[in-house]
């Protein structure tokens, strides 16, 4: 794993991650750069980095993960982290994460109202840029193929026609060791060298 990009779609129009400026240098992506820029920056720890960055997270990857979503709350920093001030009290470059006030995301006002809840729809997981096309409607699953006809027995009628002169419509093919023999007027299961069982059209012919 090198860099993790994001876009969005709206109304079928793709929307791009705006350039994020940190320092002298703006970026595009997630990336062990931007990490290493935004931490000389800001500040904070850098474990990401101790752990091994990009690299780690991608072999974690490849071993497989399980996209996990959630509703749950803050009692620590009531989520200032993510969009607000922090620390509250904080000037500096960085602090201010989002536009939610500072006393906003308390425990004890949020989950009081546990009736709230999230709807997450139309998740796909994909090839790198295969997720966000329009997908045409599923095709129809085909029809199960028909059970394999009942064969005739030994020395059974398996052709030809019926006695009073239609065409023959029963069994068509033989058991193992027969093969399907005759005249166009009558065709029966004989002993022949067939390893499996034939199935074998029967035809008829109109002699005048």
């Amino acid at each position: 794993l090198v860099e993790i990009k994001r876009h969005y779609k709206q109304d079928g129009r793709i929307i791009p991650s705006p350039s994020l400026p940190v320092g002298t240098t703006s970026f595009e992506s997630i990336s062990n750069d931007f990490c290493a820029a935004e931490k000389a920056a800001f500040g904070g720890n850098v474990t990401f980095a101790e752990r091994g960055g990009m690299g780690s997270m991608g072999q974690a990857a490849e071993s497989g993960m399980v996209l996990v979503l959630s509703l749950w709350d803050d009692a620590l920093t009531h989520m200032r982290w993510l969009d607000s001030t922090s620390p509250p009290d904080s000037t500096q470059p960085g602090a201010k994460r989002g536009p939610c006030a500072v006393d906003s995301g308390d425990p004890s006002k949020i989950e009081p109202g546990s009736t709230a809840h999230a709807i997450y729809s139309n998740i796909r997981i994909g090839e790198i840029g295969s997720t966000d096309a329009s997908f045409p409607p599923e095709p129809p699953m085909p029809p199960a193929p028909p059970p394999p006809p009942a064969c005739a027995k030994a020395y059974g009628q398996c052709g030809g026609k019926n006695p009073d002169g239609s065409s023959w419509a029963g069994p068509a093919c033989c058991p193992y060791g027969y093969e399907c023999e005759g005249n166009p007027w009558y065709k029966g299961c004989t002993p022949g060298h067939n390893a499996q069982p034939t199935f074998k059209t029967a035809h008829s012919k109109t002699f005048g």
